[in-house]
């Protein structure tokens, strides 16, 4: 048994400091909810990491959780210059062959 494996493992995530750390000061995510006008299932997505909209991200900051807890902000709504999944530019239709009579 290798003792530095074993406690690597269990170094807890940024996830877990969180939570553990809004346990401590009994917050729960309604409350933070409620303070920023968003519905809760938001914060649960910033605590796991799925979303961390930089407006948020401040807010939680200026209501006291320290920012080494929150996620790295993410960048601007929408999708990333250069997505796979770009709207499909749309061809113009081509003008009616016109026939000459004669």
């Amino acid at each position: 048994m290798k003792i530095g494996k074993q406690i690597d493992e269990n170094k807890p995530t940024r996830q877990d400091r969180l939570r553990a750390w809004l346990a401590l000061h009994k917050i729960r995510h309604a409350d933070l909810a409620q303070a920023l006008g968003v519905h809760p299932s938001m914060i649960t997505r910033i605590v796991n990491g799925d979303r961390a909209p930089r407006r948020r991200i401040g807010q939680l900051v200026a209501l006291g959780i320290p920012r080494a807890l929150l996620p790295e902000p993410s960048g601007p709504p929408g999708r990333p210059p250069g997505a796979k999944n770009e709207p499909r530019k749309v061809a113009k239709p081509s003008a009616p062959d016109r026939c000459k009579e004669s």
